[in-house]
């Protein structure tokens, strides 16, 4: 019979050895070989709005690059700042300083804008189209409150309708939704103002699909 001093010894705990064979790849526990599926290496995650390698592989040789002079701001992260602010809406004082400084970005927007650059980057992009369906379509837009304060531009297509100051995008796009033409009228301009602009380069045989407007 076991004394009250015995029983109270608890059992001895059982010690499981496991480790892990280089050789064959799976783990062993107490010497016998378990199967265990191992998750993937987490890859380099793109954040909202950036873009990916694919993406940036494409349109860096249409970038500006000048070999001489002050070495330049990493092109990839301002591209990626600039994008930020204009999907986000958020305002340039508002950018991450992930992106670095929020009046580089800036500067490379308007100096870009006012080069060119963005129109060239737009068409080349629009070349490699699926050019056998195409679509035409409007869509209104509210003005931003200080859009009509840009000093010395008398080109804005702006518009006073019931809602305030809009403008009317014009857009052709290809079978995937992806823009082939864009072009701005004030926002009470009939839909039809710019089709005969739009569709000029229109290939033959290609199918268009649009509304009466």
């Amino acid at each position: 019979m076991a004394s009250p001093a015995m029983t109270a010894i608890p059992p001895k705990a059982e010690v499981n050895s496991e480790h892990y064979d280089n050789a064959t790849g799976l783990f062993r526990v107490d010497g016998i070989a378990v199967d265990v599926i191992q998750a993937k290496k987490p890859e380099p995650r793109t954040m909202r709005y950036e873009l990916s390698d694919y993406e940036w592989t494409t349109i860096k040789p249409m970038l500006p690059n000048k070999p001489r002079g002050v070495r330049r701001v990493n092109d990839r992260r301002v591209l990626n700042g600039i994008f930020w602010v204009l999907r986000s809406g958020a305002p340039w004082r508002d950018l991450p300083a992930t992106y670095g400084p929020r009046t580089t970005c800036y500067n490379r927007f308007v100096r870009w804008q006012q080069a060119g650059v963005w129109d060239q980057i737009m068409d080349a992009l629009a070349a490699g189209h699926d050019a056998a369906v195409q679509m035409i379509d409007t869509s209104v837009v509210r003005v931003h409150q200080r859009g009509a304060c840009i000093a010395d531009n008398n080109h804005q297509d702006m518009g006073r309708s019931r809602g305030g100051l809009t403008a009317k995008i014009h857009a052709v796009v290809d079978t995937n939704g992806l823009p082939v033409h864009l072009a701005l009228t004030p926002g009470e301009a009939h839909d039809n103002r710019l089709c005969s602009v739009l569709l000029s380069a229109l290939l033959p045989q290609t199918m268009l699909l649009a509304d009466r407007g």
